[in-house]
C-alpha cells in the first residue's frame, strides 16, 4: 500500500522532507557538540 501511495506522489515529497530535516538536525548537532568540544579542550576538566 505504501509503496503505491509512493508512486502516485503523495507521500514520496513529505518523506524527502522529512529524511532532508533529519539530516539538518543531526548536521546542527554535530556542530553544535563540535563547538562545545573545542571550547573545553584546552582545560582540564
Amino acid at each position: 500500500m505504501e509503496y503505491e501511495k509512493n508512486i502516485s506522489g503523495k507521500l514520496y515529497p513529505k518523506f524527502i522532507l522529512s529524511q532532508s530535516f533529519i539530516w539538518i538536525i543531526k548536521k546542527i548537532v554535530f556542530l553544535i557538540k563540535r563547538k562545545y568540544h573545542e571550547k573545553y579542550k584546552g582545560q582540564e576538566i
